[in-house]
């Protein structure tokens, strides 16, 4: 995704055209991905999961939560807990336990029927995202593939980005996230973008953080973006502060003019 024009000034517009948790935390990033049972008894255990980068997933067309720990892996959903010794051989997934069957499962293309899927050209050539939404159709997540169905890099240095969004449906934060889970910079030096809206659903400030979450300057060299309105809803100044909180400068115009009437967007409006 390119995520530009979430900022309202021309300068600001730069700040997210750069954007799951496999940290150590004992989730693998070898799991990660689209497994169906190849052999083993179908009864009591899962016949298709999709293990996603944030420990959460889907089996068996249910969501779940997953987690690996002393050589265990575990899921827990509404109808099932259960954990198993895992080894990952290549595409092949094998779950076992003391005194049952082992389990195989085939790792699949991770096109998932949970999300859109579209092809894309990746950097090292084609490839395919998967675009995953609420029940209001905010996307919320969106993850990038090489062809053979491995997280990889976009061009702007991240494999996946999260979003977050308020009650009335607007986008309150991105985050960037590498082929690992973990989070990363995006070219534009950031890894997560928070935005806030007025009662009129203006957007009114936008502030940029790194990987360990403290406020940082973008390439522009401030941290938060203030926008300001007049009585009549108009556009009037910009105003780009440090991360020590002292303004930097004030602009006014850009892509968002001078004077331009901002009335309030709908939630679904893409921003």
């Amino acid at each position: 995704m390119n995520m530009k024009s979430i900022l309202a000034t021309g300068v600001l517009l730069v700040l997210t055209s750069a954007f799951s948790g496999c940290g150590d935390g004992g989730r693998k990033s070898a799991l990660v991905g689209r497994w169906e049972l190849s052999k083993g008894d179908a009864r009591g255990n899962p016949e298709n999961m999709e293990l996603l980068n944030d420990g959460t997933g889907i089996v068996d067309e249910v969501g779940f939560t997953w987690k690996t720990e002393n050589g265990r892996f575990y899921i827990t959903s509404s109808l099932i807990a259960k954990s198993w010794y895992y080894t990952v051989q290549g595409s092949t997934l094998l779950l076992t336990d003391d005194g049952t069957q082992p389990l195989e499962y085939k790792k699949k293309n991770q096109r998932s029927k949970s999300a859109d899927t579209t092809m894309t050209k990746e950097p090292h050539g084609d490839g395919f995202k998967n675009v995953y939404r609420d029940a209001r159709g905010n996307i919320v997540q969106e993850s990038h593939f090489s062809a053979d169905g491995e997280p990889c890099l976009t061009e702007d240095g991240y494999a996946t980005v999260k979003m977050k969004y308020d009650n009335n449906g607007y986008r309150i934060q991105m985050s960037a996230f590498d082929i690992s889970g973990k989070p990363c910079l995006t070219k534009e030096g950031i890894a997560t973008v928070k935005m806030e809206y007025d009662n009129n659903g203006r957007q009114i400030q936008a502030s940029v953080f790194g990987i360990n979450g403290k406020p940082c300057l973008t390439k522009d060299g401030f941290a938060t973006a203030k926008m300001q309105y007049n009585a009549n809803g108009y556009y009037e100044k910009t105003s780009y502060f440090g991360i020590d909180g002292k303004l930097i400068r004030e602009e006014s115009g850009g892509s968002v003019m001078a004077g331009e009437h901002h009335p309030p967007p709908s939630p679904s409006y893409p921003r």
